[in-house]
């Protein structure tokens, strides 16, 4: 009877360690994947943040044009028809242009101020007036 008890406190014992180590495995496994999840949700968030900078820095140049002198210059001629004293302001009609095709619905758009400003943002920029002796007198 004693013989059969001999050997099951070390079992139990035996027992205990393989479950404290089994534990302590899947816990270092788990600290792992967590520790690999995080670095890639890491990097991510960093080339988003770049990506913000970015556009940050693309609508601070397109605020600073905004508010520059060719700017005022460019739409005042191509919006409104202004000329300066002593230019002519020449009109050329041709035939109508062919409406394009709406983009798809589901296309992916541009941010907002990009379609708002687009124009303006691609505008050349003005040259400026042929030299008097350039010009051939009448």
């Amino acid at each position: 009877m004693f013989g059969i008890l001999r050997g099951a406190p070390s079992r139990i014992l035996i027992a205990a360690l393989v479950i404290a180590a089994g534990y302590a495995l899947f816990s270092a496994a788990g600290y792992v994947f967590r520790s690999y999840d995080l670095g890639r949700r890491e990097a991510e968030l960093r080339g988003e943040v770049i990506e913000l900078q970015r556009q940050r820095a693309e609508l601070e140049a397109l605020r600073a044009y905004l508010q520059s002198d060719e700017y005022v210059e460019y739409s005042a001629r191509k919006l409104l028809g202004l000329v300066r004293p002593g230019e002519t302001l020449v009109v050329v009609s041709g035939p109508r242009p062919t409406p394009t095709p709406s983009p798809a619905s589901g296309a992916p758009r541009g941010p907002w101020w990009r379609e708002l400003y687009g124009e303006f943002w691609s505008a050349p920029t003005p040259t400026p007036p042929p030299e008097p002796s350039a010009i051939p007198s009448p």
